[in-house]
């Protein structure tokens, strides 16, 4: 009775779980002693005063190598070495317990050399027990003005003289004893499939669960569904029936395999009050774009990437309903030609209209009458624009401080792209893969773009030259500069954009021109540098390196220096800690101008001698398929002369002299 009256206590004495073998283990231990152990003190109800905690334990020791170890202190009764729950795995703690305490004591008194163990110095400590707290049943907040003396003694530092209800009660407190407040504030914090697994328990939960939907403002599926699973029309009806009248933001890209266009009928259903809506990846139609528009009147941001089956016309409703639009997003759709945008409200702000390959100049020039007020645009080869719509982004947007305006442009020309020097807020421009761009651009650009920060010409290699890269050092606050596989530009136009010093991001990837003299010069001057990239720089040396090096010694910022494809080695220097080099090849081998030299054409003669290396069958006359690599027409029962020859050549070539290969051929 007394051993379980023990049990019993352990169980209630709030042991952490880190600890809860460790109990167990004293709990065992307790049972093999006499009876007189109920006498003991309560101190040392669980043998403390005997064990000892021992930390900083090697992960391969064991439980008996432990033991051999403390066995020279005194007589070992028991080991313990904690290991996680979860992994499985020891944590690097250990108890030890002793028959006397004064054989305890000596391992606390005992010297660093005497507790080395696996090359490990053991700390040791007195063995404590834990403090968890318990936590007892909630009974409600006592009436303060009939407070006895029982109660009074309850109160707690803190809370000026009123009763703490936790310490009231002397049970210990179970789920269900919460109030109807407190398990609803906890609900509110589980997510979407944790709220629907609630209403199973029982009708409480659920009418509570139920209740917690109404605090559900932002409904997204990312993270959610494994594998092959996502998200139906059957899911999406029943979730938000319990949320839709509180949503003010729905994100749809994460799951949009199994959705279809009458997805969009369940939410302009259920969701009058969305002001954002990512349907990105969903089977969208212009009809049920119309139906999600029309109930949905107050979105501010719609987006449509990869809806293929979108045009002008819902487009156009969407414009039409949703006048309170501020950002619209239809990445990769080849149908928008932009006519529906005289129906476009003042309130745009931002475009996304990347890949929209049939955008017109009259899209141009309607977004620059009815929306003047945009900030970002987005494009990319619009291979439609013409010279007229490229003047119009340049001079009709006095607002606009994002432009992407990046790949083909085969319609427009040189002087054109001038145009972009009259807008004067520009802070971000990329114009990466677009060889319309020219020295004439840049220079126009320089001189009117000087709040310009962040500028990409990377690829736009057929007209862009030194001339046109010097003009960029009289921008006065850029700081991030792409100008990667630009061939025509060498080390004098890099020099004087690095003596300006305020570059913290320079990309120069596969720059054929360039040498370590211009970006020894970058890291001399440029003080603010954060990010250097010359991936694909095949003549760059360790002398960057050192330059940088001494760089980071003199002002100890961090650098991240991406290296890959050069010669630079960083094996054979020294390099601090906060200089990161990564060797890593970030060039992409289809843009680089030299890439003829790198890996040249191979030989017609090669390409003869490999016609047996294919991998595809090919058919005969009469339309039957031969293996792969069989010649059209050959019998197989034949055996070819020169098969013979091969293998003669064959047995010559590796016993040999393969200096009398020329003889042997001739012969």
């Amino acid at each position: 009775m007394e051993h379980e009256e023990a049990n019993e206590e352990v169980k209630h004495a709030g042991v952490g779980d880190q600890d809860a073998e460790v109990t167990d283990a004293v709990v065992a231990e307790q049972g093999d002693e006499d009876e007189e152990c109920s006498d003991i003190e309560s101190e040392d109800k669980y043998g403390l005063q005997r064990k000892i905690f021992v930390g900083n334990v090697g992960y391969r020791v064991s439980w008996q190598q432990l033991k051999d170890f403390f066995s020279k202190f005194g007589t070992v009764t028991y080991t313990h070495i904690v290991k996680d729950h979860l992994k499985k795995r020891p944590r690097g703690i250990a108890f030890v317990s002793f028959t006397t305490e004064e054989e305890a004591d000596s391992v606390l008194q005992a010297a660093r050399e005497e507790l080395e163990l696996e090359g490990r110095n053991l700390r040791v400590h007195r063995a404590e027990e834990s403090k968890r707290t318990t936590f007892k049943k909630f009974t409600g907040i006592p009436d303060l003005t009939t407070q006895d003396e029982d109660t009074a003694k309850s109160t707690v530092p803190g809370t000026n003289g009123h009763p703490d209800p936790i310490m009231q009660s002397g049970a210990g407190m179970q789920v269900n004893d919460l109030c109807d407040d407190l398990l609803l504030n906890i609900m509110t914090f589980l997510s979407i499939k944790g709220r629907i697994t609630l209403e199973r328990v029982c009708h409480r939960w659920r009418h509570l669960s139920l209740q917690s939907w109404s605090t559900l403002k932002s409904v997204h599926f990312r993270n959610m569904f494994k594998r092959f699973g996502g998200v139906t029309d059957k899911m999406l009806h029943s979730l938000l029936q319990r949320c839709g009248s509180n949503l003010v933001s729905l994100d749809l890209s994460a799951s949009p395999r199994l959705l279809t266009d009458y997805a969009l009928d369940i939410i302009g259903h259920f969701c009058p009050n969305l002001t954002y809506v990512d349907l990105s990846g969903v089977a969208v139609t212009n009809k049920s774009l119309k139906n999600l528009s029309t109930e949905c009147r107050k979105l501010k941001v719609i987006k449509l990437q990869r809806c293929i089956h979108v045009g002008e016309k819902g487009l156009w409703w969407v414009l039409h309903h949703c006048k309170e639009l501020e950002l619209i997003d239809m990445e990769s759709n080849s149908n928008i030609t932009g006519k529906c945008f005289h129906m476009a409200g003042p309130k745009i702000r931002t475009l996304h209209l990347t890949g929209c390959s049939s955008l017109s100049d009259t899209a141009i020039s309607k977004l620059a009458e009815l929306c003047p007020l945009i900030e970002e645009l987005h494009l990319q080869s619009s291979i439609r624009l013409t010279d007229s719509a490229i003047e119009i982004l340049g001079t009709s947007f006095p607002n606009m401080t994002v432009l992407e305006a990046t790949g083909s442009y085969p319609e427009t020309s040189l002087e054109s792209w001038s145009a972009l020097g009259h807008s004067a807020n520009l802070v971000e421009l990329d114009l990466s893969q677009n060889i319309a761009v020219g020295d004439a651009a840049l220079a126009a650009i320089s001189v009117g773009c000087l709040q310009l920060r962040i500028l990409d010409i990377s690829s736009c290699h057929q007209s862009v030259t030194d001339a046109g890269i010097q003009t960029l050092a009289q921008l006065p606050v850029l700081e991030s500069l792409s100008i990667s596989y630009l061939h025509m530009i060498h080390d004098e136009s890099l020099e004087l954009i690095a003596i300006n010093g305020r570059l913290r991001k320079l990309t120069a990837r596969a720059c054929g021109g360039l040498t370590d003299r211009s970006f020894t010069s970058v890291a001399e001057h440029c003080s603010r540098l954060v990010h250097l990239d010359i991936s694909g720089n095949i003549h760059m040396t360790n002398s960057i390196l050192i330059a940088f090096i001494h760089a980071v010694g003199v002002s100890s910022r961090r650098i991240v220096l991406h290296a890959g494809g050069t010669s630079v080695v960083p094996e054979n220097v020294s390099v601090p800690s906060c200089l990161e080099v990564n060797l890593m090849d970030l060039s992409m081998y289809h843009l680089r101008a030299d890439r003829e030299l790198l890996l040249p054409e191979p030989y017609e003669e090669d390409v003869e001698e490999d016609w047996d290396l294919d991998v595809e069958d090919r058919p005969d006359p009469a339309g039957n398929f031969k293996p792969a690599g069989e010649e059209v027409g050959e019998c197989l029962w034949e055996e070819d002369e020169r098969e013979q020859f091969d293998d003669l050549s064959h047995n010559f070539l590796d016993n040999d002299d393969p200096l009398n290969e020329e003889l042997w051929d001739l012969g």
